[in-house]
């Protein structure tokens, strides 16, 4: 299989001279022939890469130049997609406010608090990336924190409660409460002990 074919194959998204993003294309597998077609602006568009010019095609920056069945030259762009997972407020706003109390009420240093993310980011992260997030600031981890869980914090809360329970005299699942529901009405401390005490 040609590196052009393999490419296309491989692609999320594939856009042909600047056009329109599309999602596939056909491939004759007797023609060794590949068809991109898309409507723009009620008009019909079709492209077609012949045989010779699969064979020649010649990569450039993020896909290839190619040459269509009338000798033209086409640019062919290949993408991949990557998911967004935008961080919810209770994890970006909640979890700074919920973190400033326990500061407010001696439950957990500040200091101590970043070395517990800093460390939780070395883990669900790692490698030169977690050093990256970590240089970035709180926002910076909770945001590569819940890139890394793909939206879905539960092991990330589990795994946080668990190191908060080691460093204050509050239970796992006191903890875990509070950081899945960040908004305290009373203080940390009345709040996290009625959490402790119905465990």
């Amino acid at each position: 299989m040609s590196a052009f074919i393999y490419a296309l194959n491989s692609a999320d998204v594939i856009r042909v001279d600047g056009g329109p993003l599309l999602t596939d294309y056909e491939y004759d597998e007797d023609d060794k022939m590949a068809t991109f077609r898309w409507v723009d602006e009620d008009n019909q568009f079709e492209v077609v890469v012949p045989r010779d010019s699969i064979a020649t095609a010649e990569h450039k920056a993020n896909g290839f130049v190619v040459a269509d069945v009338d000798g033209k030259t086409v640019t062919v762009e290949v993408f991949s997609l990557v998911p967004e997972y935008p961080v919810p407020l209770k994890w970006s706003e909640g979890w700074l406010e919920l973190f400033k109390l326990a500061d407010r009420e001696n439950i957990i240093h500040d200091a101590a608090f970043q070395g517990v993310i800093d460390s939780l980011v070395d883990n669900f992260i790692g490698g030169h990336a977690s050093c990256s997030v970590n240089n970035e600031g709180y926002l910076g981890q909770i945001e590569g924190l819940y890139a890394s869980c793909r939206g879905q914090p539960g092991a990330i809360i589990c795994d946080l409660a668990k190191r908060l329970s080691y460093v204050t005299p509050y239970t796992r699942a006191a903890w875990e409460s509070v950081l899945e529901d960040p908004e305290i009405r009373e203080s940390l401390v009345s709040t996290l002990k009625q959490q402790s005490d119905a465990a």
